[in-house]
């Protein structure tokens, strides 16, 4: 919240606390800078996941509301998710981002849609630029190898692009104040 304050007040992303990327920490500060509350940020995010999760549910559980509200109830009930809403931390917006890649991906593997593959390139470059991006390369790889490896991919080329260089975009954005 203090470092997202000073980010949002002019100063240099790369003078302070210079290893964990920008984004979310930009976001609390800007919030904080014009409603006095950060804590907005929490919320919105966790409300965010919540209809991310709903909806990624909805595909794997073909509209199953059972299992689709149940998912969402664990999802809910976590203790580490439902005492993210007090803290200013990055693990909320992260979820979010992680979720949402995962989302568009999946959405890509059925519909093969090109958009989906861009947002969800979008969305784990985000990921990267929350936190220090340990998971990335290890969640990018086996994307781009599902990508690389599946048959009925006729634009494969294309589609690595744009997955490759989204996530890239993405991560360059996070920097963006």
């Amino acid at each position: 919240k203090i470092v997202g304050y000073q980010l949002a007040n002019g100063e240099n992303p790369f003078n302070i606390n210079y290893e964990v990327p920008p984004l979310v920490k930009l976001l609390y500060g800007i919030t904080e800078k014009y409603t006095g509350n950060p804590y907005i940020v929490s919320i919105l995010f966790y409300f965010l996941s919540i209809y991310v999760l709903y909806k990624f549910s909805e595909i794997i559980f073909n509209k199953n509301k059972t299992l689709t509200l149940s998912c969402i109830l664990l999802f809910v009930t976590s203790p580490f998710i439902a005492t993210q809403l007090k803290e200013t931390m990055l693990d909320l917006p992260l979820t979010f981002f992680f979720l949402s890649h995962l989302y568009f991906f999946y959405k890509y593997y059925k519909t093969r849609n090109i958009k989906n593959i861009l947002f969800s390139g979008i969305f784990l470059g985000f990921a990267t630029g929350t936190k220090i991006g340990v998971y990335t390369p290890i969640l990018g790889l086996l994307s781009f190898l599902i990508l690389l490896f599946t048959k009925e991919n006729k634009r494969k080329i294309l589609t690595l692009f744009t997955y490759t260089s989204s996530v890239f975009i993405g991560y360059i954005l996070s920097y963006v104040s």
